[in-house]
């Protein structure tokens, strides 16, 4: 079954046209990036679901990284820009606190085979 998928601006139709997809918006102070389980969905069947969080896991850096990883691409609060976290031939993940002051909204797309 489907979830709402909280995802970064201009990504929707890439995220509808995915065979899974995850999406989340998380608190982000202090250096820290907090996701809330009622904040967060995923789409796909069951196995392109697995394959996605199995993807996520291995490849994409932990949540403790990420403030790093904006921090020393000058990202704030007030940033509209999408950050481009991982992406190769089967999963994108990507980020964005469209200025939020706040938020930072994730987004992982599994590619098509």
């Amino acid at each position: 079954m489907d979830q709402q998928i909280w995802c970064v601006n201009g990504l929707e139709e890439e995220v509808e046209a995915a065979p899974a997809a995850w999406g989340a918006r998380a608190i982000w102070t202090h250096g820290f990036v907090d996701v809330l389980q009622d904040r967060q969905g995923m789409k796909g069947d069951s196995d392109d679901r697995d394959r996605l969080i199995s993807l996520l896991n291995d490849r994409v850096p932990r949540f403790s990284a990420l403030n790093d990883i904006l921090v020393e691409q000058f990202i704030d609060g007030s940033s509209k820009d999408v950050t481009i976290i991982h992406d190769d031939d089967e999963i994108k993940f990507v980020c964005s606190p469209q200025q939020s002051y706040g938020y930072l909204y994730l987004t992982a797309i599994l590619k098509d085979a």
